[in-house]
């Protein structure tokens, strides 16, 4: 493999789409940048949920609109019993701590429970006697603790009521005398309209003397020269550029131009560039072509070593990258492991 690096040298130079400046490789591009309207029928069942959707056109959508529309609510879903909603028996809490526990208070010989009234009050103490406790006639029930008998606890199902669902605008299909609404989205969309890309042969001149590349094939980094965006209702663009023979062959229908963007690539003539490839003869010249052994072939205005230089700079990246989303995914197997 050949490598050569020096001053570009052609006496019949191309001249570029956008620039307009003498170069012997170059690549035009504009891309257009515009917002899609889609429009959909989101036809509902007799829940008020989404069944199913279809895309309709923009003239299908403008004649619903105009058929009019309507407010209306629906049952929704059952959501059947949901937990922590109304109330079990006074003793289902204290069944479940204590199996030994009965409704009627009993203790079991030998439960370790013992009653209020086998601890004596000693006169003048101050506490009131176990029966003091009792219900009083035309008193309510005291309120009573979680847990304790008397207390209604919520029981772990109930039922709950569905919840409504209400729309401001619902259209009618005469056609299938189904519900339905009306959904517009917006996506922004970009897409090349045009790209050319042309070269031509040219020699690589340095302090020993001249050598012919031929591009054909290569991996040519070429220079950007233009980067520019252009907004519709800004004012003409300096290119100057007809896009009516571009229109006419695509879809327009609800598309509205955000904006267009203009780039273009060059290796100018009198620029220095780097050229890596196969050293042929042809008609006793050495000229630099694509190997036909499949190797890399590769025309950069930069020299060889800055050139490497920012390879291994994109290599370093790609290999921190992937450091990163390794440690990543074994930290992800690891939590999962501890979960399980």
């Amino acid at each position: 493999m050949a490598q050569v690096y020096g001053r570009i040298v052609c006496d019949r130079p191309l001249v570029s789409e956008f620039s307009r400046q003498p170069c012997v490789y170059y690549k035009s591009e504009i891309t257009w940048e515009y917002d899609e309207a889609e429009c959909y029928r989101k036809y509902l069942n007799s829940e008020g949920d989404v069944a199913y959707r279809e895309r309709i056109s923009e003239g299908e959508y403008q004649n619903a609109l105009r058929l009019g529309s309507r407010a209306k609510s629906y049952p929704g879903g059952m959501t059947g019993k949901r937990p922590g909603l109304g109330y079990s028996d006074s003793g289902s809490f204290q069944k479940r701590v204590d199996p030994g526990y009965s409704d009627s208070f009993q203790q079991k010989p030998g439960s370790g429970y013992f009653s209020a009234a086998s601890f004596q009050q000693k006169p003048g103490s101050g506490y009131p006697p176990s029966d003091f406790f009792q219900k009083k006639p035309g008193y309510s029930d005291y309120p009573q603790k979680p847990g304790f008998p008397g207390h209604l606890e919520k029981s772990q199902f109930s039922e709950a009521g569905p919840p409504q669902k209400y729309y401001s605008n619902v259209y009618y299909d005469p056609s299938t005398g189904r519900e339905y609404l009306l959904e517009r989205e917006t996506e922004t969309r970009t897409e090349t309209l045009h790209s050319v890309v042309r070269q031509l042969p040219f020699f690589i001149e340095d302090e020993t003397g001249r050598v012919r590349v031929d591009p054909t094939g290569a991996e040519v980094e070429a220079m950007l020269v233009v980067d520019e965006t252009v907004f519709p209702g800004k004012g003409p663009s300096r290119f100057n550029f007809d896009f009516k023979r571009y229109f006419s062959r695509m879809r327009t229908e609800n598309r509205s131009t955000r904006s267009f963007v203009y780039k273009e690539w060059v290796l100018p003539v009198d620029g220095m560039a780097f050229a890596m490839g196969e050293v042929r003869s042809e008609v006793g010249d050495p000229v630099i072509r694509k190997p036909l052994s499949g190797g890399r072939f590769i025309i950069a205005p930069k020299s060889a070593e800055a050139l490497l230089e920012e390879h291994r700079s994109n290599a370093y990246g790609f290999l921190a990258g992937s450091l990163v989303l390794l440690g990543i995914g074994v930290f992800t197997v690891l939590h999962l492991l501890q979960s399980l």
